[in-house]
C-alpha cells in the first residue's frame, strides 16, 4: 500500500511545471485607460493582452480580438509556451516569458504582464 502512495505522489509532483491554479496575467496595451477609451472612439481595440494559464498545461493568449490555445510548461524562471497555431500580432508559435515574481511575468520584448 505504501509503495503506491508514494507512486501516486511521484505521479502527482510531475505537474510542478504547471501553475497549480488558473492564472491570469495582462498586459496594457496603452499608457492609459484614458487614451485606451480615446482609440476605442474610433475603433475596436483591446486595451489589455491577456494570458491565462490552467493547471493541465493548457495556455489561452488573446494579443488582438483572436482566442489562441497552446501548452506550456514552467522550467525554473523560464514559461515556455507552444501554441498550436502561430499567435496572431508578433508573437511566433513558440516563445519564453520570464517570470520576474508571482505578480509579474515579461514577455520576449521586455513589456510587463501583471497578475490579475
Amino acid at each position: 500500500m505504501k509503495k503506491y502512495l508514494l507512486l501516486s505522489l511521484l505521479v502527482v509532483g510531475c505537474s510542478a511545471g504547471h501553475f497549480d491554479k488558473q492564472t491570469s496575467f495582462q498586459h496594457a496595451n496603452f499608457a492609459s485607460e484614458t487614451d485606451c477609451k480615446a482609440a476605442q472612439a474610433k475603433e475596436f481595440v483591446n486595451c489589455y493582452q491577456n494570458l491565462t494559464f490552467y493547471p493541465t498545461g493548457e495556455v489561452y493568449l488573446i494579443v488582438t480580438d483572436i482566442g489562441n490555445m497552446g501548452k506550456y510548461d514552467i522550467d525554473g524562471s523560464d514559461i515556455h509556451l507552444n501554441f498550436f497555431e502561430s499567435v496572431d500580432g508578433e508573437f511566433g508559435k513558440e516563445f519564453v516569458f520570464k517570470k520576474a515574481s508571482d505578480q509579474l511575468l515579461k514577455d520576449p520584448y521586455g513589456r510587463d504582464w501583471v497578475r490579475r
